[in-house]
């Protein structure tokens, strides 16, 4: 496994807001959420031509320029043993959608809850990379602790 060096480390995507049932299902029903999406249209020229330009989304620049990997394997969300250039999409839309949950949108709290569980997650798979200096414990890697 890749040792934690800087300035690679896991990130974590986190998908906005998916208001209607509509945009929850189309949201859920994509594997990176629309972290993906980039665009090849800028904006008009002084003549009213559009002018084509491929901008290709941050996700897939990170992949391409800094050799970043999702955490997909045969079809599931790897959770174990996670690479320092790892991409995590923060599925927490995911039970709101009928073919996957309840269908009951989480709360804000509840949101917050389950991304905090998911960058402890995060951290845990990813310390056996870490220096051992760093490793005394997941707390000393990421800073931010849930407290609700």
């Amino acid at each position: 496994m890749e040792r934690l060096h800087r300035p690679f480390f896991p990130i974590i995507y986190v998908r906005g807001y998916a208001m209607t049932r509509g945009e929850i299902v189309e949201t859920t029903s994509t594997p990176f959420m629309g972290f993906e999406a980039g665009s090849t249209k800028m904006r008009q020229a002084q003549d009213g031509s559009i002018v084509k330009f491929v901008f290709e989304s941050p996700l897939v620049r990170l992949m391409k320029d800094y050799d970043y990997r999702d955490v997909y394997e045969s079809g599931a969300e790897r959770r174990d043993r996670l690479s320092p250039r790892c991409i995590v999409i923060h599925r927490y839309y995911d039970p709101a959608d009928p073919a996957f949950g309840d269908g009951k949108a989480p709360s804000i709290a509840d949101a917050a809850r389950s991304w905090a569980d998911a960058s402890s997650n995060c951290a845990t798979a990813s310390a056996a990379a870490m220096p051992k200096r760093a490793r005394t414990s997941a707390s000393t890697w990421w800073p931010i602790r849930w407290a609700g």
